[in-house]
C-alpha cells in the first residue's frame, strides 16, 4: 500500500450536496477551495520548503471557475499534482 503524505476529507461530500442541488456552484467550489488551502498550506507558502508554484496556480485558477466543465478540467490537474505529491483526496468523503 502506497504512503501518502497528506490525506484531505470532505471534498467529495461538498460535490456531492452540489450534485443534490443543496448547495450552489459558488458554495461547492469556494469550500473545497478552503478545504484544500487548510490541508495544504506548507505546498502554498513561499517560506516553506515545500512551496510549489503549479500547485500554487492550479488552486488560484480553480478559485475562479464558473462552471462544471472547467471545474472538472482543472480538478484533474489538480489530481494529477496530487498523485504526483503522495495526496490522497478521499473520494468517499
Amino acid at each position: 500500500m502506497a504512503k501518502w503524505n497528506v490525506h484531505i476529507k470532505g471534498i467529495a461530500t461538498l460535490q456531492d450536496r452540489y450534485s443534490d442541488h443543496q448547495i450552489t456552484f459558488d458554495e461547492m467550489r469556494d469550500h473545497v477551495i478552503k478545504i484544500l488551502r487548510r490541508k495544504l498550506a506548507s505546498y502554498l507558502s513561499e517560506s516553506e520548503p515545500k512551496f510549489d508554484e503549479d500547485l500554487f496556480e492550479i488552486l488560484d485558477e480553480l478559485a475562479d471557475v464558473d462552471n462544471d466543465e472547467y471545474y472538472d478540467w482543472m480538478k484533474n490537474g489538480l489530481y494529477d499534482w496530487c498523485d504526483y505529491n503522495r495526496v490522497w483526496i478521499d473520494p468517499t468523503e
